[in-house]
């Protein structure tokens, strides 16, 4: 699928069913999340959320080897040419890739939920799902500056990973 048809998709649940997270910003911030991910994923079954899964330190892990290469990236680009730091945002997002679907595998009950988000990414490819997520971002982040509703795209691009997701890579597990 393409992030267009991704977002529209995931445009047209939210509009059926406007069901957002209610505190998006806050200090269980993953938990929340997943717990809102966990009945977007699971629609037509009752699958019980398992409050056993530590997402606070998986959200910290991923997040944190992203926002740790992109430093270093940012370091690195500096020493080299001060033109190449928008490259940086390119490794960010390349890191990040690896682990996108970390949440959702996790809420499946996958094994080694890690090494199969970064294998599923492999499986796709890293530079295929790089041209859906990063557009998919610049829309989740270009939402943050509506001041009315500004997680509406944010929960919009969420949706649309975890339609691309169910459409096409559940049946890969």
């Amino acid at each position: 699928m393409k992030y267009r048809q991704l977002l529209a998709q995931s445009k047209i649940c939210l509009d059926k069913n406007p069901v957002y997270v209610d505190a998006p910003v806050n200090i269980h911030i993953f938990s929340s999340g997943a717990k809102w991910m966990a009945d977007q994923l699971n629609t037509t079954a009752t699958k019980p959320f398992d409050n056993t899964i530590n997402f606070g330190l998986y959200g910290t892990l991923k997040y944190g080897v992203c926002i740790l290469a992109f430093i270093a990236a940012v370091f690195l680009l500096w020493h080299i040419n001060i033109f190449l730091l928008p490259l940086a945002v390119l490794v960010f997002y390349f890191f990040e890739v690896h682990f996108l679907f970390l949440f959702p595998l996790l809420l499946d009950n996958i094994q080694q939920p890690l090494l199969k988000s970064i294998s599923l990414s492999y499986t796709v490819g890293i530079i295929r799902c790089m041209t859906i997520v990063i557009p998919i971002s610049i829309f989740m982040l270009a939402g943050l500056l509506n001041i009315k509703s500004p997680f509406k795209n944010w929960h919009t691009g969420s949706l649309a990973i975890l339609i691309w997701y169910k459409n096409d890579i559940r049946n890969r597990l």
